[in-house]
Parts: structure tokens; C-alpha cells; sequence
């Protein structure tokens, strides 16, 4: 309960953080999967921006949904699998993009 309204909370300042004018804001969201792979071989670049989009990704949907992603059955998954897995889809999938493969890894990971 904690944890959902401190999520709740965080979500709220950015999105009024996104909102003030006098901020200049850069923002990545779904990629192709050429340039996931691509920046996390290379460790720089925008490689920060599109896992911290995918755990955002992941944690929306997981809100949004009511599903529980990050901790099933008491098991917490780590930002870390969830990098591989997508290194995996994206190097198996290069034409797709992450927002596909965010999806399945969401749907993957929290089947019954």
C-alpha cells in the first residue's frame, strides 16, 4: 500500500514537472530494436533513457492494469532481467520496437 501511494506521488511530480514552462525536457519513448541493441552494446548514448522508458513502460502498464509485474508471488524481478530479456526479443526481433516488446515481456511474465 506504501509503495503505491509513494509511486502515486512520484507520478504526480513528474507529471507537474512536465507541465512548467521554464523546464526543457528530452524525452525517448518506443524505439526500434536496432537502436536498443545498438546502445546497450555501447553502454552510452541514449542506452539510460530507453531502459529507464521500458521500466516506466512496464510499471504503467502494471498500474494501469492492476497486475502486479514486480514482485510475483513475492519473486522481485530485476531492471536487470528485464534489460536482457529485451536484448534477447530485440537481437531475435530487429524490425520490431520496444513498445511491442515491452508488451510481450508484460504479458510473458504475468500469465497465469
Amino acid at each position: 500500500m506504501k509503495k503505491t501511494i509513494l509511486l502515486k506521488t512520484f507520478l504526480l511530480f513528474v507529471m507537474l514537472s512536465v507541465t512548467a514552462p521554464s523546464w526543457a525536457i528530452t524525452a525517448t519513448g518506443p524505439t526500434n530494436c536496432g537502436g536498443w541493441v545498438k546502445d546497450r552494446k555501447e553502454g552510452k548514448g541514449l542506452a539510460w533513457q530507453r531502459e529507464a522508458w521500458l521500466a516506466g513502460y512496464l510499471s504503467g502498464l502494471a498500474i494501469g492494469t492492476g497486475i502486479e509485474f514486480w514482485n510475483k508471488g513475492g519473486n522481485l524481478l530485476s531492471p536487470e532481467s528485464v534489460f536482457l530479456w529485451m536484448d534477447n526479443y530485440c537481437q531475435a526481433n530487429p524490425l520490431k520496437n520496444t513498445f511491442d516488446g515491452g508488451l510481450d515481456l508484460f504479458h510473458e511474465h504475468t500469465k497465469k
